[in-house]
């Protein structure tokens, strides 16, 4: 009688560990009952998420497929470098490839900018922004819409021009052109590092080759001419 309670009492211990064995080898062959996952399976679905988030990984600029598609529009090969300064006649002169139009305010008024791309190399592309036109004066001399894709040359010339920069305050208040560019890259701080010239948009540009990335800080009030040098 002892040895049958005994036995009846190992019951529970026996189905405890025979439901532990089971555990263990569904684990090892990948599977789990009650909708577990096992080695294999966490493994598995691992290496699926790895996968997963190397293709939502941002494409580096050193990857041939990072290109935008206003990079895609090319700057003029003939021009390189973009960025020129004849002193006979104090002309900057900067060609470039229009990649982008948008209307704006430019400081409450009306206007129209081009985001244009150049090069100093040949090589390595560079963003601008240039003014189309403020209200209804317009920075260009040609009847032909500016569009995307069309190659422009850019014009910053007059007395007060030199090959260190532009003094907006030396330019001729009665002409119209000086007026309006004036106010557009007017305001901006002085700089000893400048010659004591500002900081404006084309200072920026002919002292270091570039420009400010976005439009508010960087617009250049040149002229837009025809007749390319």
């Amino acid at each position: 009688m002892k040895h049958t309670s005994l036995f009846i009492s190992l019951i529970p211990l026996f189905l405890v560990i025979l439901g532990i064995t089971g555990r263990i080898a569904n684990t090892f062959n990948g599977h789990q009952p009650n909708g577990f996952v096992g080695g294999k399976e966490v493994q598995a679905a691992t290496s699926k998420r790895v996968a997963d988030q190397k293709g939502l990984l941002p494409l580096t600029a050193s990857n041939k497929e990072a290109v935008s598609d206003e990079a895609s529009i090319h700057f003029p090969v003939n021009a390189s470098p973009a960025l020129k300064y004849y002193e006979s006649e104090q002309t900057w002169i900067l060609q470039a490839t229009v990649v982008q139009i948008k209307d704006v305010s430019i400081y409450g008024r009306p206007g129209t900018i081009a985001q244009i791309v150049y090069s100093l190399d040949g090589f390595e592309p560079r963003y601008a922004w240039a003014v189309i036109k403020i209200d209804n004066y317009y920075f260009s001399d040609s009847t032909d819409p500016i569009a995307i894709g069309k190659e422009i040359s850019l014009q910053l010339s007059g007395e007060h021009v030199s090959s260190i920069g532009v003094d907006w305050d030396a330019c001729a208040p009665d002409d119209e052109y000086c007026r309006q560019a004036g106010f557009i890259e007017g305001g901006f701080p002085f700089s000893e590092d400048y010659d004591g010239l500002t900081l404006c948009p084309s200072n920026t540009l002919i002292r270091s080759g570039g420009a400010a990335k976005d439009w508010i800080n960087g617009m250049l009030a040149w002229r837009i001419v025809d007749n390319v040098k």
